[in-house]
């Protein structure tokens, strides 16, 4: 079947059938980080994060700037067509979103830090284009690696909808999808780094102007500073409807932690130096919605995520 339409998604039937292996070379190292250029096994501590938001030679620049990013790389992701190449991604007939790809330290840049990054630096309201560039390699995406990636993204894409609709602008057309359910294939070699290697090259962020909202630093801080006190809102908040009641640890315990006890299950949290740790109880049954309502809440009320948060399931 013929397709002409860059701005529309092919069928899987309609793709390129694209290739079984990657079908050139790509350098050993990132021109900038001190890291590999190839990243397919993430150091322990390490998570990646996959964005697309326009032409990634602009992008893959942003990130690597940021302190606590190891090391990016761009590429095709979002499609069906295996391996494909560059002019075949701009054909509009692999279903690929050019993408960055992110390996960063959690402990030194928050993914939600990276996420608002993600939405000042394009406009996630365009749909099949940005600015001048059109096709759908150009869409916006966020790619989620982890379940709490999930739950932060989203309730950040939510957030900055509301946000930019009260400002007049469309909604947000971002793609969110688990990375499980899609590929990410490396770009030639000639497309990493590109901006170090052609430094006055094309850069393209068709902004809003819009900064994402002003974060909630004096929760953060009391998180931080006394998780105790941090605990006791948490509990409060979510009391009515969870039945949380907050109970400290046990004297003469000067970290704050505590336990937040729900009628659907329990979380221990923890402070451990300025990172914040929920242990959930592995053996409610309605752990998974606790998470949920856990890290939503973090995310709508610490947004900022200066406070960094870890979750483990408590052993049986």
């Amino acid at each position: 079947m013929f397709f002409s339409d860059k701005s529309a998604l092919p069928t899987p039937e309609d793709a390129l059938p694209g290739r079984e292996q990657r079908w050139f070379p790509l350098a050993a190292r990132h021109l900038v980080l001190d890291a590999p250029l190839v990243t397919d096994e993430v150091p322990e501590g390490l998570e990646v994060a996959i964005f697309g938001l326009g032409c990634f030679w602009g992008a893959e620049e942003v990130f690597w700037q940021v302190p606590g990013v190891w090391s990016t790389s761009v590429g095709y992701a979002g499609g069906y067509s295996a391996n494909p190449s560059y002019e075949e991604v701009c054909t509009g007939r692999t279903g690929h979103t050019e993408a960055v790809r992110i390996v960063f330290d959690p402990a030194q840049v928050a993914y939600g830090d990276l996420v608002r990054i993600f939405f000042e630096v394009h406009d996630p309201t365009q749909g099949m284009r940005q600015g001048n560039d059109r096709g759908s390699q150009y869409r916006s995406a966020i790619y989620f690696t982890t379940p709490m990636q999930q739950h932060i993204g989203v309730a950040m894409t939510d957030l900055y909808g509301q946000v930019l609709g009260a400002k007049g602008f469309d909604p947000i057309t971002t793609e969110l999808r688990s990375a499980e359910e899609i590929s990410y294939y490396y770009a030639e070699d000639h497309h990493q780094q590109y901006l170090v290697k052609v430094p006055h090259g094309y850069r393209c962020h068709a902004k809003t102007g819009v900064a994402f909202p002003a974060r909630a630093t004096s929760i953060a801080e009391v998180g931080l500073e006394r998780p105790g006190r941090y605990g006791k809102q948490l509990a409060s908040h979510l009391g009515r409807k969870f039945g949380g009641e907050w109970v400290p640890g046990a004297e003469p315990d000067t970290t704050g932690s505590g336990t937040i006890t729900f009628e659907r299950g329990n979380a221990a949290l923890l402070a451990e130096g300025d990172v914040l740790r929920f242990e959930l109880d592995s053996e409610s049954t309605r752990t998974g919605m606790l998470e949920d309502v856990l890290a939503r809440h973090l995310v709508r009320f610490a947004s900022d995520q200066s406070i960094q948060v870890s979750w483990a399931r408590a052993p049986k």
